[in-house]
């Protein structure tokens, strides 16, 4: 992905991002993980993390639980300012590419089903919809799409 020299991808999750994290997920999301559900990831021998930094200042991430065939992308976040560049995309593939080197067969998420945005970024790596998760979000209610990719 052709992202601006200041701007790396980075496998795994770290203490030191935990803060900026934290920060990423108030400014992203109107139900946001506490600090302390991102300290118990550290934990997770399940845990999948890729975070893109700029400057030393994590600007977004994607996370999951790699967990054998299966892996469930549990959040996706860019900062607001840093939207629009290719930093979801790079994340994701790097994301997908993680996932195919630990033997993972499918990767699934649920996405709010008014971003539009993300559905297609996600479609645009072969996710498809397969159902859906009545009121699954709050703040406010709405439904989820689930979506899948296979893998192998």
């Amino acid at each position: 992905m052709n992202l601006k020299d200041d701007i790396e991808i980075r496998v795994g999750l770290r203490e030191e991002y935990i803060p900026m994290m934290v920060e990423a997920e108030q400014a992203c999301f109107s139900d946001p993980w506490s600090e302390a559900a991102f300290r118990s990831e550290l934990l997770n021998p399940y845990s999948l993390y890729v975070v893109a930094v700029s400057n030393g200042r994590v600007v977004g991430y994607v996370g999951g639980i790699a967990l054998y065939e299966n892996c469930d992308i549990t959040n996706v976040a860019v900062i607001p300012e840093m939207r629009r560049r290719g930093i979801a995309a790079a994340m994701v593939e790097c994301f997908i590419n993680e996932c195919a080197s630990r033997s993972v067969e499918q990767i699934l998420l649920e996405v709010r089903q008014s971003n539009l945005p993300a559905i297609r970024l996600y479609e645009s790596f072969g996710f498809k919809a397969y159902g859906t998760r009545k009121n699954y979000y709050e703040k406010p209610a709405e439904d989820a799409v689930l979506m899948v990719v296979a893998l192998c």
